[in-house]
């Protein structure tokens, strides 16, 4: 079975448009809650949480470079 990777963009594209984002495969719902966010290897991994249904899913996000360097 392989599992989604989901993106920032999934989240995006769920607010701007009807149909899209991040969909819970229990439930059907778009509800979902954050259940802890760490940083790993130059991405956010943020751990949700269905609000109806309680199943859990892994988002990865590219954090994004301000430009200046140190």
């Amino acid at each position: 079975m392989t599992r989604k990777k989901y993106t920032q963009a999934d989240f995006v594209r769920g607010r701007d448009e009807a149909v899209g984002g991040i969909v819970c495969h229990g439930c059907g719902c778009r509800h979902f809650l954050v259940v802890y966010t760490r940083r790993e290897r130059g991405r956010i991994v943020r751990r949700r949480e269905c609000r109806h249904c309680g199943r859990r899913i892994t988002t990865y996000e590219q954090e994004k470079s301000d430009g200046t360097s140190d």
